[in-house]
């Protein structure tokens, strides 16, 4: 007599079972220890379509997955001038931390070189600015 396989597993976005034909069709992944529908599989804080690659556990709860994105600003220090994640190296001036290409000076916004920088006031100044903004101040005074 031919017995049928039986295959119970339920999808936790769903709660329906998830067919052999599911995963034979590639319909199904396999994430963070769960078998998904991939029309399922989104992330649960910007619900954007997530693949088996493309997904990690959120912090908050494990077997809930979010995306790379939201992982990384959840995960990760924000640089402090435009509030997006550090992914990389950063530069740390005034106890704050910035993208090198976000740490600027305060009077020209222009680069600081090798993220050097001179402090007047409780801002950051490239050299040039620095010694302007300190000469037109002493002459002031005068």
């Amino acid at each position: 007599m031919f017995q049928t396989e039986q295959w119970f597993v339920i999808c936790p976005g769903c709660n329906e079972n998830i067919t052999k034909e599911d995963t034979e069709k590639g319909d199904a992944a396999y994430v963070l220890g769960r078998v998904w529908h991939l029309k399922h599989l989104h992330c649960k804080i910007c619900a954007m379509p997530l693949t088996s690659s493309g997904c990690r556990a959120s912090p908050l709860d494990d077997s809930t997955p979010i995306c790379i994105d939201c992982y990384m600003e959840i995960q990760h220090p924000s640089c402090y001038a435009c509030h997006l994640p550090l992914r990389e190296t950063c530069v740390v001036a005034m106890r704050k931390k910035y993208h090198h290409e976000c740490f600027r000076c305060y009077k020209c916004r222009g680069s600081m070189p090798n993220g050097q920088y001179y402090l007047l006031n409780g801002n950051a100044f490239d050299e040039d600015c620095y010694f302007t903004v300190k000469c037109v101040r002493k002459n002031n005074l005068l």
